[in-house]
């Protein structure tokens, strides 16, 4: 009997050590998959042909490009990079992963790019991808965002204007207008306090034009530097474009329009945002991963 027992719980006892492996091989696969994805887009960028990564969008995809309004279809989307690969001849472009959150249907990847050119300044900088899983088990974007972690000498270079067209949301949640609503407040009032209740307490915010925020101190000190004065809102309007239900919360596509003042000087800021809320135990949905960026206007 004992040498019956014995085969049976060495068996057991490496099934059992196996399945860690087997859980982490699936995560190196995704990874794996996504870089190589990433690999097509970067050779799309340097051959400067779109073309070769047309079927990587879905039709209704969305594209939020630094400097301009966001761009809804494929179809935009690959007027928005024909333009773009006539201007800019690219040398060198690295992409690297830095965050999946994965959601079974839909994954979220977070990374950071540099781009060096023959004719124009390095970039440096931040995307948030959204992967969409088919029942074929293949990958193909649902969006695609990116801002970048400096100043841009010449804005005007990364702003294609097509044809306008109005936008219309393609989803709207009462849930979400609240919170829009608790943070026009907050911005308006200049309230860093109440502000920062919005965030989980590792939340990691990417500013347009600036490195990323990592956790509430560090978001603590941003925002009470940004509300300092002498700036005033005179009003704000945030407006949710579409949104993705996660396991655990919200994928948010928004725009923003905000008119200020400062002593003796006035002006408006329009932008685009992508954002991941977090499900708290409470039910209650707080921003965990936030991308921003503005809008260029002549």
């Amino acid at each position: 009997m004992i040498r019956t027992i014995l085969p049976l719980l060495l068996a057991t006892v490496l099934a059992c050590k196996e399945q860690p492996n087997n859980q982490s091989t699936e995560v190196i696969d995704l990874r794996a998959t996504i870089a190589s994805l990433n690999n097509q887009l970067i050779a799309a960028a340097k051959a400067r042909d779109f073309a070769q990564v047309d079927n990587l969008y879905l039709n209704n995809a969305i594209l939020l490009a630094e400097y301009n309004p966001l761009i809804a279809g494929k179809q935009d989307i690959e007027k928005y990079y024909t333009e773009m690969f006539k201007r800019q001849e690219v040398t060198d472009y690295q992409k690297e992963t830095t965050e999946l959150f994965d959601f079974g249907e839909n994954i979220l990847e977070i990374g950071d790019f540099k781009k060096s050119f023959n004719n124009a300044q390095q970039q440096e900088g931040k995307y948030f991808n959204v992967w969409q899983m088919s029942d074929a088990g293949t990958l193909h974007l649902k969006s695609e965002s990116f801002g970048y972690y400096h100043p841009i000498d010449s804005p005007a270079a990364l702003r294609v204007y097509l044809p306008e067209k109005m936008l219309t949301p393609r989803k709207t949640s009462l849930e979400l207008e609240a919170y829009h609503a608790l943070n026009e407040n907050c911005v308006r009032d200049r309230d860093t306090e109440k502000l920062l209740t919005s965030y989980t307490n590792d939340a990691i915010y990417y500013p347009f034009a600036d490195t990323k925020k990592a956790g509430i101190e560090v978001l603590t000190e941003h925002f009470t530097a940004y509300h300092a004065p002498p700036v005033k809102i005179d009003s704000i309007e945030i407006e949710t474009f579409d949104f993705i239900p996660a396991d655990d919360g919200i994928i948010q596509y928004s725009q923003f329009f905000v008119k200020w003042t400062v002593p003796g000087f006035s002006g408006t800021t329009e932008g685009t945002g992508q954002i991941y809320l977090k499900r708290q135990a409470d039910n209650s949905l707080k921003m965990h991963r936030q991308l921003g960026m503005h809008v260029h206007n002549e």
